[in-house]
C-alpha cells in the first residue's frame, strides 16, 4: 500500500485501511503514522480491529542517536531488550512466521529495521544490538561516500538524509532471499534475525578477512535503491564492494568477491581479447568499475574516487553523451588521465570527439585494466614493481593430439618473476590471451599454410606493462587426413585398396604417401555412391604438391579436368584403389581440403544488424533488421555444411549460490552463403560466409529457467563456432570437422551494430 496524506480536522479522526491482501493467513501487520503538525501531545490514538485483536510489539526509537551520549544509547537499548523478551515470553505461543505479533522495530537515522521480533530475542543483548547498530552506522557511511553523498570524514558522519533505508522482513517469491523495491528491502524470514547481528570494523581484529558488516546481499539490494549507472546487477554492486572491503583504514585487509572467487582470470581475458562490446557475466563487467578505485584511490582517502565520479554524474557533467562516452568523460576528469586504452579494451565504443578530450589529460603509463586487489595493495606499499629482462624463448607448432590442426606453444620467462603479475600474449600484434605462467598454448584449427606471428609482455604488481618482445614466426601448416580407423586398408603388390567402413561415404580430396622416393604418378579408382546409384572415376594423379623428397602428395581433381587444371575436387567415396603404390609406402587420405570456420577477425562477431539484409531472392528471403546475428568465414561445402554456434552459460543455484558452467548449442538458424559458379557444379568453397540467426525467443524461454540477480541475461558468457560435415543434403546429423577458440560474448546493453553487404 502507498503512504498517503492525510489532512486532520480539529475533533474527531475516523481513518480506515482496507485489506491489502488475498493470501488466506493472518491478516494485518504494522501501522505506521508520521504527524507533522505541532500538537503532538494533545492527540491520542485508538486502533480498532474486526476482531479487537490489536497489540503494541516493541520498538526500539533512537532517532536521535547522534544527539545521545554512548551511556543514553545503550540506556535505551537495555530498556528495548528487557521489552523484547517480556514480549517474546509472553507470547511465545503465538510468533508463528506469519503472525502479526511476531514484528517489531529499530529505527535509527539511517535505517528502519521491521523484523520478526522472535528471532531477534534469540541474539540481542544490549552489548550486541549496539554494535549491530553501529555497524549500519559504518554501511550508512561507506555507501553515501561512494556516491558522493557526504565527504569521507568518518568522525564527523551523520546520516544526511530525511528518508531511511527501510529493510524489513517480507515473504519471499520463488527462490528469492532478498529483493529491493523502491520504498524498501526485503528479506526472507531466515535471514532477518542476521541484521541484528552486525559488528562495526572497530572491532576487527589483525587476522580477519571479512568483517561483520551484514555480508553481499544487504549492500547489493541498497546499491539497486542507491545506484545511479543504471546497469542493473552490475554498478550496484559498487556498493557490495566498498562495504565488503571497508576495513575503518586504507581499505586493503580484507578480501573482496572478486578475489576470493577468482573472478580476475576471466577479467583479464576479457581485457586482453579487446572485443566490442561488455562482458556477458556480471562479475567480469563489475571489474571494469572496480579497476579504477583499485587505480586512484589512496590509502588516506579510500573511496574519493567514486565520492568525485557521483558527484560529477548527479551534476549532469557530460549529460549531451551516451553511456559509454559519459561514463569515460566523467572518470578521466576525475582520475586526470587518459582512459582511452583502458574503456577500449573493455569493449566500449568512444568518439572521436571524446577521445580528444581525453588526450588533453595525462597518459595513464599502466595497464590498469589488468589490476586486481593486490595491485593496490602493492602500490600503497611501494612493491610488486619488476626491474629485470622479458625473454620470449620458443614458439614451436606441433600437431594436435586427437584432432587435425596444430597446437603453438610459447614459452617465456622474466629475470624478475617474483614481481610479475602475469604475460600478455599478442598474435600478429594483436592482444589475445593473458596468462600467469610462463607457457601459452594456442590450438590453431582455423588457419592452414600461412605465417603467424608471436610475441609477449610483462605485467608487474603494480600494472606496469613492459615493451613487447621481439616477435617470432611459426608456419602453421597440417593435412586434413581421415581418421584411419574410418577404413580398412590392404595392399598386394603396388595396389593398395581402401574400403570405408560399414559402406559409409567419406569426403576425400586426396592422397598422401610417405617413405617414398621417385614417385611420379599414381592411378586412382575412387568408388561413389550417391543415392543408392554406384559409380567409378578414375583419375591420374601427377602433380606433386609435398614439399619433401620422401612424400608424395596429390588432390584429386574434377572428373575430365586436364592435367594442368589445378582445382580441387572432393569426392564422397566409399572404395579407392591405388595403383603404382611403393611397398612398405604409408597411406593417408586427405579430407576436404581446409574445412574450417572462423569468426570475423576485425570488429564484432556477435551484434544486432543495421539493416535487413536480402540472402535470396524473394520476398521471404531476408534477415530482418535488427536481428541478434553471429558472423565469420567458413571453408567447405555448402551443400553438406552447416554450423553450430555453442555458448557457455553461468548458472546459480539460488538456494546455495553455487555456480556452475553450462555448454549447449544457441537456439538459431544458420545461413551458408556461397556463388553458384556458371555451370552449377558447386563444390569446395574457400572463403564462404555464415550467418547465425539467434532465436531470441527460444534463448529467453530456456534462460528463464536460471534467470536471478547476478545473470539476468539470455546471452552466454563466451561463444564456439563449429563447422560440421554431413553425408546426405537432407540431414543435420554431421561429424566435426572445425571449431573455433571461445571468445567472449557481450551483453545487451552494449551489443554492436553489424551491417552486410553483398560483394
Amino acid at each position: 500500500m502507498e503512504r498517503q496524506s492525510i489532512q486532520l480536522q480539529s475533533g474527531r479522526n475516523v481513518i480506515s485501511v482496507e485489506q491489502i491482501a488475498s493470501v488466506s493467513s493472518e491478516k494485518g501487520g504494522a501501522l505506521y503514522l508520521t504527524y507533522s503538525g505541532s500538537h503532538a501531545d494533545e492527540i491520542s490514538l485508538r486502533i480498532i480491529t474486526d476482531n479487537n485483536t490489536s497489540v503494541k510489539t516493541p520498538m526500539l526509537e533512537l532517532s536521535d542517536w547522534y544527539e545521545l551520549s554512548e551511556s543514553a544509547r545503550k540506556e535505551k537499548i537495555s530498556a528495548y531488550v528487557a521489552e523484547v523478551n517480556a514480549y517474546v515470553q509472553a507470547n511465545s505461543n503465538r510468533l508463528g512466521q506469519t503472525s502479526i505479533r511476531n514484528h517489531t522495530d529499530i529505527a535509527t537515522p539511517s535505517f528502519l529495521l521491521s523484523i520478526p521480533v522472535k528471532e531477534v530475542a534469540n541474539v540481542l543483548t544490549t552489548e550486541s544490538l549496539y554494535n549491530a547498530i553501529l555497524a549500519w552506522e559504518d554501511v550508512s557511511y561507506v555507501v553515501n561516500t561512494t556516491q558522493g553523498i557526504v565527504d569521507g570524514d568518518k568522525d564527523a558522519y551523520q546520516y544526511p538524509m530525511e528518508s531511511r533505508q527501510n529493510i524489513r522482513y517480507m515473504r519471499m517469491f520463488g527462490s528469492a532471499f532478498m529483493y529491493a523495491a523502491g520504498d524498501h528491502i526485503g528479506i526472507g524470514y531466515g535471514f532477518a534475525g542476521d541484521l541484528a547481528k552486525g559488528t562495526p570494523v572497530s572491532m576487527l581484529s589483525d587476522e580477519a578477512d571479512t568483517n561483520g558488516l551484514y555480508g553481499w546481499g544487504i549492500a547489493h539490494e541498497i546499491g539497486h535503491n542507491m545506484d545511479k549507472l543504471g546497469r542493473t546487477e552490475i554498478t550496484n554492486n559498487l556498493y557490495s564492494l566498498m562495504v565488503q572491503s571497508y576495513d575503518g583504514g586504507d581499505m586493503t585487509s580484507l578480501t573482496t568477491r572478486l578475489e576470493s572467487e577468482d573472478r580476475y582470470s576471466a577479467i583479464f581475458q576479457k581485457v586482453a581479447e579487446a572485443r566490442p562490446g561488455a562482458a556477458n557475466n556480471v562479475f567480469v563487467q563489475l571489474g571494469m568499475y572496480w579497476q579504477l578505485h583499485l587505480a586512484y584511490d589512496n590509502a588516506d582517502a579510500p573511496m574519493d574516487f567514486y565520492n568525485q565520479f557521483f558527484k560529477l554524474w548527479k551534476s549532469g557533467a557530460y549529460s549531451g553523451n551516451d553511456y559509454d562516452n559519459r561514463v569515460a568523460l566523467i572518470a578521466s576528469e576525475v582520475a586526470q588521465k587518459d582512459l582511452t586504452e583502458f574503456f577500449t579494451r573493455w569493449g566500449m565504443e568512444l568518439t572521436e570527439s571524446t577521445k580528444s578530450k581525453l588526450k588533453s589529460y595525462g597518459e595513464e603509463e599502466r595497464a590498469i585494466w589488468y589490476l586486481n586487489d593486490n595491485s593496490r595493495r602493492n602500490r600503497l606499499e611501494g612493491t610488486g614493481v619488476a626491474n629485470g629482462t622479458l625473454t620470449l624463448d620458443s614458439v614451436t607448432a606441433t600437431n594436435s593430439v586427437g584432432s587435425n590442426g596444430q597446437d603453438v606453444t610459447l614459452t617465456f620467462s622474466h629475470t624478475d618473476g617474483e614481481n610479475i603479475l602475469g604475460y600478455e600474449i599478442l598474435k600478429d600484434g594483436k592482444s589475445i590471451a593473458f596468462t600467469t605462467t610462463g607457457t601459452f598454448t594456442e590450438h590453431i584449427g582455423t588457419a592452414n599454410n600461412t605465417v603467424l606471428t608471436y610475441s609477449v609482455r610483462a605485467v608487474d604488481k603494480q600494472g606496469n606493462i613492459s615493451e613487447a618482445t621481439e616477435t617470432q614466426q611459426v608456419r602453421i601448416s597440417y593435412d586434413n587426413v581421415l581418421d584411419a580407423g574410418l577404413y580398412d586398408l590392404s595392399q598386394s603388390g603396388t595396389t593398395a585398396t581402401v574400403t570405408m567402413k560399414n559402406d559409409k561415404a567419406q569426403s576425400v580430396s586426396g592422397i598422401k604417401l610417405t617413405g617414398v622416393s621417385d614417385v611420379e604418378s599414381i592411378t586412382a579408382v575412387l568408388t561413389t555412391n550417391v543415392d543408392g546409384v554406384s559409380k567409378e572415376t578414375t583419375l591420374t594423379l601427377t602433380q606433386n604438391m609435398a614439399n619433401d623428397d620422401s612424400t608424395f602428395k596429390a588432390y584429386f581433381t574434377k572428373p575430365g579436368a586436364n592435367a594442368e587444371d589445378s582445382r580441387i575436387w572432393t569426392y564422397d567415396i566409399t572404395k579407392l584403389e591405388l595403383q603404382n603404390v611403393p611397398e612398405g609406402a604409408s597411406l593417408q587420405l586427405i579430407g576436404a581440403v581446409n574445412d574450417d570456420v572462423a569468426f570475423l577477425q576485425d570488429g564484432a562477431a556477435i551484434g544486432r544488424l543495421h539493416e535487413a539484409y536480402q540472402w535470396g531472392d524473394t520476398s521471404e528471403e531476408v534477415i530482418p533488421t535488427g536481428s541478434l546475428v553471429i558472423v565469420g568465414t567458413y571453408v567447405g561445402d555448402p551443400r553438406y555444411n552447416y554450423v553450430q554456434v555453442n555458448g557457455e552459460f553461468t548458472v546459480r543455484d539460488l538456494a546455495t549460490g553455487t555456480e556452475t558452467k553450462e555448454t549447449r548449442p544457441i537456439n538459431g538458424e544458420t545461413y551458408l552463403l556461397a556463388e553458384v559458379p556458371a555451370d552449377g557444379e558447386v563444390s569446395l568453397i574457400s572463403n564462404g560466409m555464415f550467418i547465425y540467426v539467434i532465436n531470441e525467443e527460444a534463448e529467453g524461454d530456456l534462460q528463464n529457467e536460471h534467470v536471478d540477480c547476478d545473470h539476468p541475461s539470455s546471452l552466454p558468457d563466451r561463444i564456439q563456432a563449429v563447422l560440421y560435415r554431413t553425408d546426405n543434403i537432407s540431414t543435420t546429423e554431421g561429424r566435426v570437422t572445425a571449431q573455433t577458440m571461445w571468445i567472449s560474448s557481450p551483453d545487451a546493453d552494449s551489443m554492436p551494430s553489424i551491417s552486410l553487404e553483398h560483394q
